[in-house]
């Protein structure tokens, strides 16, 4: 018998925070995105430096999250920041921190707004369509919002004293923080190969040599680019519908390019002209506004090679993920 175990309560946000898995998978036909977390890597590695199974439901922080802890527990925060402060003493993310009862965790921001914090063991709540994961448009997951203030987050067990130095001289992982995660002053290269309508596009040389920036108009959805648009996709309109998923590249008729993320729709009508190979998807997720961004065109056998070790990396995590970089 699992006992729940009251682990963290909210203190605040600023931003906003939802629980989220790898998703919900097998719905898209009836209209049911995915969802799931924006980056899967930083995710992975959260659950991985906890010994906890690599899919267990986590909490997506975007922005700053103050939490009080409720009993003993590990935490292990990936993401977006550096480190995290417990009752003002500072220790480093991308490895496993014990924290007190009664403790105070802040957890804010530093290469990008996007934090992954996954505790040990798991949350704990109930499966909804086969995942936790928060889908805010439909208010479907174990947690059907976003978190707010005195919400109480549950995991599925105590922690095992036995087990703690174990997990606890696991070391950190800081070097995957520096190449996962980029600065607000980086260009964010989008390896990407041609998708359905790119032979209709008849400017889409346009799409892979100008600089984009991401626009203030971004959600789990989609991010939406700003730059020089594709004049050919003015006439183009709306397309018949067709199904569309994570890193699919949609230009819309005033021509700018919209990056299709974990909220994306199941079908849609725009021209679509590139598919963004999932690591770089990972990775773009932490863009912030006015960031560079540039599409990259490779080949069919290279983005096989890349996916596949990058799938690899999601079952079976490993210390150098500089394979996919290249």
């Amino acid at each position: 018998m699992i006992i729940m175990v009251e682990t963290l309560l909210v203190k605040n946000i600023i931003g906003y925070a939802t629980i989220q898995d790898l998703g919900r998978r097998g719905y898209r036909s009836i209209g049911i995105p995915v969802s799931g977390v924006l980056d899967r890597i930083s995710y992975i590695y959260s659950n991985y430096l906890l010994n906890n199974n690599l899919y267990e439901a986590v909490i997506e922080q975007y922005g700053y999250g103050e939490y009080v802890v409720l009993n003993d527990t590990i935490v292990c925060v990936t993401g977006g920041a550096r480190h995290i402060i417990v009752d003002d003493n500072e220790y480093d993310a991308w490895k496993p921190v014990f924290v007190k009862k009664n403790s105070v965790l802040k957890i804010k921001p530093d290469r990008s707004p996007l934090i992954y914090i996954a505790i040990y063991s798991g949350v704990k709540c109930n499966n909804v369509l086969n995942s936790k994961s928060t889908y805010l448009r439909a208010g479907i997951g174990c947690v059907r919002n976003v978190l707010k203030p005195n919400d109480i987050i549950e995991s599925n067990k105590r922690v095992d004293p036995s087990n703690l130095s174990l997990l606890l001289d696991k070391g950190s992982l800081i070097n995957i923080y520096e190449k996962q995660i980029p600065s607000s002053s980086e260009t964010i290269i989008l390896r990407s190969t041609r998708s359905f309508h790119s032979d209709l596009i008849w400017d889409i040389d346009v799409l892979l040599r100008e600089t984009y920036y991401l626009s203030s108009e971004y959600d789990r959805m989609g991010y939406r680019l700003e730059g020089k648009p594709l004049d050919s996709t003015r006439n183009l309109g709306r397309l018949p519908s067709i199904p569309v998923d994570r890193g699919f590249v949609q230009i819309p008729p005033d021509g700018k390019p919209i990056v299709l993320m974990s909220d994306s729709q199941t079908m849609g009508g725009y021209a679509v002209a590139l598919h963004v190979l999932q690591p770089d998807v990972d990775r773009l997720a932490h863009a912030q506004p006015d960031q560079k961004i540039l599409f990259r065109e490779i080949s069919f056998s290279e983005a096989e090679r890349i996916i596949e070790k990058y799938y690899n990396i999601l079952e079976k995590p490993v210390l150098n993920i500089d394979i996919y970089y290249h």
